[in-house]
């Protein structure tokens, strides 16, 4: 992840001229630089299988991922005046006041789904959930203290079930879907000032031409 801003503000009809309790600023600059890295090891594993003719069931397991990530940032400020002076901040190496470089782990919750698909003529059919118990979120660090991180996403997330559902019907050369899926929030009742459950709903329809379109 890369992030990069960069602010600007010149005084190009010089009202900071230095008079009437003004200074005689000139041209400022503001840039914020901001990359992360992230490297992550799990395993999913599954299994489905056919339970009638048109049936087919599958359930599937995630192990907690654990991620390494290493977060650097820098920040540059540079101030230019009518008479000539120049300052800058943050452009040595020896300015460390607004740069940093750190490291940390991240472990996320297991994970475990099932679904189930239904297959008649032109008509076919799934839907699937998955559940995971957000309050296992765990981050470390070997050079600062995550247990008030830690024990708040303990007593403030829970269990969460989320599903998708979804349907298409062939006409000839035609096919029409459509699908739903739902999110519940991930925190405990007792601490949403605002309910942040999703619902999608989604459409489509395609037509194959030929076999090449």
């Amino acid at each position: 992840v890369l992030f990069r801003s960069v602010l600007e503000e010149t005084d190009i009809y010089d009202d900071n001229d230095g008079f009437n309790g003004t200074t005689d600023f000139d041209f400022l600059s503001f840039n914020e630089h901001f990359e992360s890295t992230m490297v992550g090891v799990g395993l999913r594993a599954g299994i489905s299988a056919r339970i009638a003719d048109n049936i087919r069931f599958g359930i599937s397991a995630e192990t907690p991922t654990y991620y390494s990530i290493d977060e650097q940032y820098d920040t540059v400020l540079i101030t230019e005046f009518d008479n000539g002076d120049s300052f800058a901040y943050g452009d040595d190496f020896d300015e460390n006041e607004l740069r940093d470089d750190f490291e940390y782990e991240l472990k996320t919750p297991w994970r475990v789904s099932a679904g189930i698909g239904l297959e008649s003529g032109p008509f076919s059919a799934m839907i699937d959930a998955e559940f995971v118990d957000w309050s296992n979120l765990e981050f470390d660090s070997p050079a600062f203290g995550f247990g008030p991180v830690n024990r708040e996403i303990e007593q403030t997330l829970e269990s969460a079930t989320s599903y998708r559902a979804g349907a298409s019907y062939r006409f000839g050369d035609a096919v029409v879907r459509a699908g739903f899926a739902h999110a519940p929030d991930q925190r405990d009742a007792r601490f949403q000032s605002v309910e942040r459950d999703r619902s999608l709903i989604s459409a489509g329809f395609s037509y194959r031409i030929n076999r090449q379109v």
